[in-house]
């Protein structure tokens, strides 16, 4: 039993000195140290990394979160000075951000409950003109028509808010403004009706600054733009659409001097192909001569004609037929 013992004790050393043999002296960890911590110093690294992770997120959230109370404090702050606005909008009047009035008539516009026809009074007609006439002065400036609505005195959605200011916008558009620098919205407040379904309080025009975005995407629309006029009148006389376009493109060949102008006119096919093209040639200088007539440089423009040879629909009706009757202007 002693020898057993003595024996199981030799094998004991033996074993660990064998092991002992192989970690140190033949892979040679003993003396690497970081052997010994390199478990430790991943799991460390990886608990750091995680927290690091954490903290990163926790920052990206607040930021949005800090950004979201901001816009929300922003939009508080906007609606609320509509209301205001509407609160006194008991006369038909432009507003400057400010606050202050530019000019004003007395007669308010009329909204019908339930409906998105405005009335504008006769005397009114003259205060479009005016705004429109500053609108053309100030190129800088846009329009922005409030169309009020109010859920707890009509069956309706903030849908009627914007018909109401669409109804106004389309109306102002027929005097001359560039459709691009008008703009419309709808915001919500009480609204009594009298005994006629009638209010007086339901809209509200406000001029504004145009951002950066906004005017490049003016001066983009400005470069490609295609007519339909009477042309086939005997006076030719200039429409909204074109006496809006044509300030608009004045006032970007005063920023881009370097550029030029190219009038094209196009027919239908009724009639002769060279009557359709010397049709095409008047239209265009028709178009180049009222420009000419607002300040334009005439050696910036040239005037040419098509004719009936490239139509952008079939002459299979009236409709199509109208359509190709254009005159199509590219600034380049």
């Amino acid at each position: 039993m002693k020898n057993f013992f003595t024996a199981f004790l030799f094998f004991c050393i033996w074993a660990i000195f064998g092991m002992w043999y192989y970690s140190c002296v033949i892979k040679g960890l003993c003396n690497d140290i970081s052997f010994f911590n390199e478990t430790k110093t991943t799991e460390q690294t990886a608990e750091e990394l995680k927290s690091q992770e954490e903290a990163k997120l926790k920052h990206y959230n607040d930021s949005l979160e800090r950004v979201r109370q901001d816009s929300l404090k922003q939009l508080a702050i906007e609606t609320d000075r509509i209301k205001n606005k509407f609160t006194n909008a008991n006369f038909l009047g432009t507003l400057q951000p400010s606050g202050d009035t530019i000019f004003y008539y007395p007669n308010p516009l009329t909204a019908y409950k339930n409906k998105a026809n405005i009335y504008v009074p006769q005397p009114n007609l003259g205060f479009i003109t005016k705004a429109v006439n500053y609108m053309n002065t100030n190129p800088n400036t846009e329009m922005v028509v409030y169309g009020a609505y109010s859920p707890t005195t009509e069956k309706t959605t903030d849908s009627l808010g914007i018909a109401r200011a669409n109804f106004l916008k389309n109306r102002i558009l027929r005097y001359g403004l560039y459709e691009h620098r008008i703009s419309t919205k709808a915001i919500e407040r009480p609204l009594q009706f009298d005994t006629r379904g009638r209010n007086y309080e339901a809209i509200v025009v406000e001029f504004k600054q145009l951002s950066s975005a906004k005017i490049e995407a003016i001066e983009e629309s400005v470069t490609i733009k295609t007519l339909y006029s009477s042309f086939a009148q005997q006076n030719f006389k200039p429409d909204a659409t074109l006496k809006s376009y044509a300030l608009e493109l004045k006032s970007y060949l005063q920023k881009h001097p370097n550029k030029r102008v190219s009038i094209v006119g196009h027919t239908d096919f009724v009639g002769e192909e060279e009557d359709n093209l010397w049709i095409g040639e008047q239209r265009a200088k028709l178009v180049m001569k009222y420009l000419i007539s607002i300040g334009i440089d005439a050696n910036k423009m040239t005037a040419s004609s098509k004719g009936e040879s490239d139509p952008k629909f079939p002459n299979t009706t009236d409709a199509n037929r109208a359509k190709n009757r254009r005159i199509e202007i590219k600034v380049n």
